[in-house]
């Protein structure tokens, strides 16, 4: 196609006035701001390489009601705990009335014998919220260790005070790229044909080393049923149940320990395992209530949780939201110091 020339006078973007003879015509002056448009007040200075100092310490936590133990990590000797509760509400049956963390004002949480008050047998509010602080073991602790293939399920009398735990048979240090998990029954009673006065529904993680299903006293019936669920060791494996692969038991390699020990056990199989360790020191539950500040005397892992019945969650509904924050000695290791 020819090209075709621009005529004389015509600019790429325009017309040229010069080429027309015309004056361009004269620059008008944007109109000047209404006065309560322009802004008077300093300028908010940020730290660029740091959280905002104006923002409250601490994470916050979601702590359902149907959850028994909500974990909020660990504290070390002298070491200090800030909670603040933020907002939210609660219910503890179907249609009930929401409440705070305060609870039920004059209503203390009681159950003996048939059921246990997360937070005390009356003693504190029912669903006020608390703090259970779990003593850790001291480095080095070791327990006598028994281990139980679990298979389609078991039942047993505790013999002594122990806990007890869940596991999958694998590589205890390995378990980063496991898949699935098994969903079990665990019931307490006083014997095999007497009905249970606690039960509830767990899910076993296959990423999980230990999901702990508590402390046992001697003379607790223990049922644990196998519901439903599967698992692998790898992403991409086959799954199985609670039984493992067959054929392929669990065999370590240089720095790796199965769980249940050299080639005992199917790998993958889902295994009870019992401690007999020495009574940990017991720290009664705390009612935070709108919030709590404190200072660990141990070492320690911390919960928050529904004073409610322990086996009746499953009709609670709601949560609380709950800001924590944790730090070293002394309040200005977690409240940042404002000017």
């Amino acid at each position: 196609m020819a090209s075709l020339a621009r005529p004389a006078g015509v600019l790429a973007l325009g017309l040229s006035f010069a080429a027309c003879g015309a004056p361009p015509p004269p620059e008008v002056a944007p109109p000047a701001p209404p006065p309560d448009a322009i802004a008077v007040s300093a300028p908010r200075i940020l730290q660029v390489a740091g959280p905002d100092p104006s923002a409250p310490p601490g994470d916050v936590v979601r702590v359902d009601a149907r959850t028994a133990r909500t974990p909020i990590g660990t504290l070390r000797p002298g070491e200090r705990l800030e909670l603040t509760v933020e907002g939210g509400s609660w219910t503890y049956f179907a249609g009930g009335p929401p409440l705070g963390a305060s609870g039920e004002a004059g209503r203390p949480c009681t159950g003996a014998p048939a059921h246990r008050c997360l937070g005390g047998e009356g003693t504190l509010p029912m669903m006020g919220l608390v703090l259970l602080s779990i003593p850790r073991d001291p480095p080095g602790a070791r327990c006598a260790a028994h281990v139980l293939g679990a298979g389609r399920g078991i039942e047993f009398r505790v013999p002594e005070d122990m806990d007890v735990a869940l596991a999958p048979n694998d590589w205890e240090d390995a378990l980063a790229d496991n898949e699935g998990g098994i969903r079990v029954a665990v019931e307490v009673g006083t014997g095999p044909r007497v009905p249970a006065w606690g039960k509830r529904e767990i899910q076993v993680d296959a990423r999980a080393a230990r999901t702990e299903l508590g402390r046992f006293r001697a003379g607790d019936y223990l049922m644990v049923t196998i519901l439903s669920g599967g698992w692998s060791s790898a992403s991409g494996r086959p799954r199985v149940g609670a039984e493992g692969s067959p054929n392929e038991p669990c065999r370590s390699a240089g720095a790796h320990r199965c769980v249940a020990g050299e080639g005992a056990v199917a790998s993958m199989a889902l295994l009870l395992l019992t401690s007999t360790c020495p009574p940990k020191v017991e720290i009664p539950p705390r009612f935070v209530a709108t919030g709590l500040d404190t200072v660990a005397e141990r070492d320690v892992d911390l919960f928050l949780a529904p004073n409610d019945w322990e086996d009746g969650l499953w009709d609670n509904s709601g949560a609380l939201l709950v800001r924590v924050a944790k730090g070293g000695r002394g309040a200005a290791a977690i409240r940042r110091e404002t000017p």
